[in-house]
């Protein structure tokens, strides 16, 4: 059986290019999505909303929804962060992102 890393490995090799680079940037190198989306306007030149951002973050939670067979999580909006709820063999599972 493989263990969670091989298979969290293995989703992420299902991940486009630019997917990978914004799970690093966000989750890596804890990257807010607003400081991403400023640096690759700077980069690109091109205007990027907020929203577009947060459509390209929510396409890789439902993939990732998908390929480990688990319910969208439910986002409740917090003051200093978000909180997801996600429901896994039955189970709720809280999993809290603290923005800075």
């Amino acid at each position: 059986e493989n263990s969670m890393m091989e298979q969290i490995l293995a989703f992420i090799e299902t991940l486009t290019p630019s997917q990978k680079d914004l799970i690093y940037e966000h989750l890596g190198a804890s990257k807010q999505l607003e400081e991403i989306r400023r640096e690759e306007e700077e980069k690109t030149g091109k205007k990027i909303t907020k929203q577009a951002m947060h459509n390209r973050w929510n396409k890789i939670i439902i993939k990732a929804c998908k390929y480990f067979g688990v319910e969208k999580p439910k986002q409740i909006h917090r003051k200093k962060g978000w909180l997801f709820r996600l429901k896994v063999k039955g189970r709720w599972i809280l999993w809290n992102i603290r923005s800075k």
